[in-house]
């Protein structure tokens, strides 16, 4: 049993694929399994143009492992996937014998993406086994996708992002060490180091936060910015 995708935003649309694998997977006692990839196809076909992250490869992994996922298979995106054709790459998934393939109606596989959700239904009449296409996740008159979430994270419209990725959006980052001033006055703080150029961020700006360590959570305000008091 496989979820095929880039799962790269692990929102509301790609859970609910992830969620039709598992419910099959438990109907017919098999295990399920994710085929996607540890880095954004973008970073090898147009490295120029790669999307800011709306989670990490570990944070994506961890979520996965969340909502019940029992194999993980993750290559990298290289020029041999990149230039596998569709059959050929039908072929690799083969050996992880499954029984049952679920992706999303946009999902494209193989050379340039020849191969799409018709070509899959076919390939499973042929090789008898089951294909389960998840048509689109919509939200009023919006489509559920990572880039209407990256553009809603970097307008500020969080709530709105929130919405469509099912979940209040995180940013994962080292603590690194600074002058102690909060520190001096009463209220410790924690300086985050962000890359603005891989991660999708907010518009700077003074924002209510929770904030999750390895001690517990609790809720915080956060300065994306300068600090201009100082």
């Amino acid at each position: 049993m496989l979820a095929l995708g880039t799962f790269d935003g692990l929102h509301r649309g790609h859970m609910a694929v992830i969620g039709a694998a598992r419910d099959y997977a438990r109907a017919h006692g098999l295990r399920l399994g994710v085929f996607t990839f540890s880095n954004h196809p973008y970073s090898y076909l147009f490295p120029d143009r790669v999307p800011v992250q709306l989670l990490s490869y570990a944070e994506k992994v961890a979520r996965l492992r969340e909502a019940g996922v029992d194999l993980l298979i993750a290559p990298p995106f290289d020029a041999y996937l990149a230039t596998l054709p569709a059959d050929a790459f039908l072929q690799v998934l083969a050996q992880f014998k499954f029984r049952c393939l679920v992706c999303g109606e946009n999902f494209t596989y193989g050379d340039r993406g020849a191969g799409n959700t018709q070509t899959l239904q076919a390939a499973g009449v042929q090789g008898q086994f089951d294909v389960q296409v998840v048509p689109l996740l919509h939200d009023g008159d919006v489509v559920v996708s990572s880039a209407s979430i990256r553009a809603l994270v970097q307008q500020g419209r969080l709530a709105r992002a929130a919405a469509l990725l099912g979940r209040p959006y995180a940013v994962t980052a080292p603590v690194q060490h600074g002058f102690e001033r909060g520190r001096q006055l009463g209220f410790p703080t924690a300086n985050l180091h962000v890359g603005r150029k891989a991660v999708a961020l907010p518009p700077p700006g003074v924002y209510a936060v929770t904030a999750r360590t390895a001690q517990g959570s609790w809720p915080a305000v956060a300065n994306l910015g300068q600090n201009p008091t100082f």
